[in-house]
This record gives structure tokens, sequence and C-alpha cells, in this order.
């Protein structure tokens, strides 16, 4: 009887978590306009640890995760990187992050984001809007837009263009990067679900 002689494979280090977990806190920071001192301060957290959160030099705990993402309004898993092959977020009903400012642009309501990632491709957001709110200011964007009205009414002005009126059950398509802005003439509240697809040289 013969034995062949067993070899074994060789280790191999995994990706440092710290540092994905640290970049991924400083995309987040980032997206929501924050400097490093207004999270600090949001937070109450020093500067000098959210920089070593941010280069991977400390790993923070499930309380500092909790409270970072209440500060950035996302989602404690937000923060974490996503383990390979997992390229897929589901969002269960009232529980997706609501966006920034920043991220909805001129546009007014309650933007919450329903499907996709903040820095996706594609991402689809459910607004809410109060009756009567006056048009915002001129916006514009890369990439392109798709509109569907649920409930109330939705006025879109195109600058270059002209404006269009949307019931529920309608829907419009655009190119983001026409100076665009809306305004809500209804009695009651408008409900609509934004549909934003970015080109990739824009995203990248």
């Amino acid at each position: 009887m013969t034995f062949s002689a067993h070899r074994e494979t060789p280790a191999i280090d995994p990706p440092d978590l710290e540092q994905e977990i640290g970049a991924t806190i400083r995309a987040a920071r980032r997206r929501a306009g924050l400097t490093m001192t207004a999270l600090a301060s949001a937070t109450g957290l020093s500067q000098a640890f959210l920089s070593h959160l941010e280069t991977g030099r400390s790993a923070p705990s499930v309380a500092t995760l909790y409270r970072l993402a209440q500060a950035l309004n996302v989602l404690p898993q937000d923060l974490l990187p996503r383990a390979p092959g997992r390229d897929l977020v589901i969002t269960r009903r009232g529980a997706g992050p609501r966006l920034t400012g920043t991220e909805r642009g001129a546009s007014g309501g309650d933007f919450r984001l329903l499907a996709g990632e903040r820095d996706g491709l594609i991402k689809a957001n459910e607004v809410t809007v109060s009756p009567n709110t006056p048009a915002g200011d001129w916006f514009e964007h890369p990439g392109e837009d798709l509109v569907f009205v649920i409930g109330g009414t939705l006025d879109i002005e195109f600058r270059d263009w002209q404006a269009v009126h949307l019931h529920d059950g309608d829907s419009i398509w655009y190119k983001g990067l026409q100076p665009h802005r809306w305004s809500f003439t209804s009695d009651q509240p408008t409900r609509l679900i934004l549909v934003t697809a970015q080109h990739r040289q824009a995203h990248e």
C-alpha cells in the first residue's frame, strides 16, 4: 500500500476588514456632505477616533456603527462592506434610508430609497410631498429619470422646453441634464416613484 504525500494549500490572507469598513464609512460621510469635524460633533466621537476608523487603524463597535448610521442617515449595514458574491440589496417595507438634501437635489419632500445602492447606476425612490408645494430651484444631474405618479399631481418645468402636468397613473422619462424643477399643485399629498439611472462614465 502506498501513501501519497499530503500538501497543504497555502492560506490566503483575507482582505483587511478594518480598511474596508473605514473606506465604506468615509464614502458615506462624503455622500452626506459632512466633514470629519461635523461627523464627530454629530456622533460625540472624537475626530482622532474617526480618523482611525476611516483609515482602518481601528474597528467600530456595534454601538458606534449605529451612532454613525444615524448621523449619516443610512442603515448600520450600509457601513459594512458587502461579502463577495452578494451583489443584491433587499429593502423591506419602510426600511429604506431617507435621502439627504444633496442627494435629492432641489426637490422638496420626503425621499426614501426603495431599491438599489446609493452609489449604484440605478435606484428607485418613493417620494412623498406635501400639498401645494411650490417649485424649487432649477436642478440638473447626469443620467436619466423615470417618474411614475401614484397619487396627487406633479408639474415638471423644463427651462429650455415646456411644463408638463402629471396626474396619478401618469409617467414621464427625461434626461437629467435638462435643467428642470418640480412643483406640486394638488390639495392632497403627492406620492410618486422616481427611478434614476446614471451613465457609467458619470458614475465612475
